[in-house]
């Protein structure tokens, strides 16, 4: 490739990052342009932003970038839609076949039905739980994906868009025990015979549950568990953490942290609630094998 070809492409590689709103970088072909003292731009002062390759991705994006500014913006809008959706038809499948068992379970366990809360039957109080999982897990993956591939909320919202989105998480999320709490109330004793047995799991679930917060806030930090670094990139070079409850596991938040959910349904013998916990905690990892993994691996694995 002549050097004419390649300041050829340069140039409409740059039209089309300010054609689409992405002037100074692009999480689609995760390149961020040099500064405009430099007359002659080489390959080596671009880096790349979405998986911190440098030279071989900014060789990659010259190689593919059309020339034609017609056709570069529509191409550019068409990568970000594949990247923003990336493995989300299993994310899809999955919320199809957990609410399709939500659906069963209702219909086939009477006693998931009885009660009420507020005039409000358990039926409500279930689906409301299960609904909210969804919200908070959707509303997480496309804020992720926005920042990781152009710092979509970064740009419009500036430093305060990791505590806006911060915000919100921690409501959606506090909003889960809550709900699940309001299902076993609602439904409570549906589940007979098994009093002293289910109370005692339930204060063993809430140790495990309270040791995996400590943990987090000791250990981890609350920022990191809720995606800062798909914000900061100065995050991406914090070790993974090994103690309190990371030694168990390197997942603990989803595999300890979710024992929280089946606090209620326990001490309050509610069916409903049981049923309520145990597909929110199987949906969470729909998120992660979804949503977390393949952004992780951009984010912290090195090229190769």
């Amino acid at each position: 490739m002549t050097p004419a070809v390649i300041r050829a492409c340069l140039s409409g590689v740059v039209f089309s990052f300010k054609a689409c709103g992405l002037s100074g970088a692009c999480g689609v072909f995760g390149v961020e342009q040099a500064p405009s003292s430099m007359k002659k731009p080489r390959l080596g002062h671009w880096k790349c932003i979405t998986c911190l390759h440098e030279e071989k991705c900014a060789n990659r994006a010259l190689q593919r970038a059309p020339t034609s500014e017609s056709t570069t913006a529509p191409m550019l809008s068409f990568l970000l839609v594949s990247l923003l959706l990336e493995k989300q038809h299993y994310h899809l499948i999955a919320v199809g076949v957990l609410g399709a068992l939500a659906c069963v379970a209702a219909r086939t366990l009477p006693q998931l039905g009885s009660g009420q809360l507020w005039q409000i039957p358990t039926t409500i109080w279930f689906y409301a739980t299960l609904a909210n999982a969804v919200v908070h897990q959707v509303f997480v993956w496309l804020c992720w994906r926005l920042e990781l591939h152009g710092q979509r909320l970064t740009r419009s919202f500036g430093r305060a868009a990791f505590p806006l989105y911060a915000l919100l998480f921690a409501l959606l999320i506090l909003a889960r025990p809550v709900l699940v709490t309001f299902t076993a109330v609602a439904g409570a004793q549906t589940i007979r015979g098994w009093a002293l047995p289910m109370k005692l799991v339930s204060v063993f679930c809430a140790l495990v549950a309270g040791y995996t917060m400590v943990s987090v806030k000791r250990y981890f930090g609350f920022k990191r568990a809720f995606g800062i670094d798909h914000f900061d990139a100065n995050y991406r070079n914090v070790p993974f953490v090994k103690k309190g409850i990371f030694r168990f596991s390197s997942n603990a938040m989803y595999v300890y942290g979710f024992f929280a959910l089946y606090v209620p349904g326990l001490w309050c013998q509610s069916s409903a609630a049981l049923v309520a916990a145990a597909l929110s905690h199987l949906y969470i990892w729909v998120h992660y094998f979804a949503t977390e993994r393949p952004d992780m691996r951009r984010i912290y694995e090195a090229p190769t």
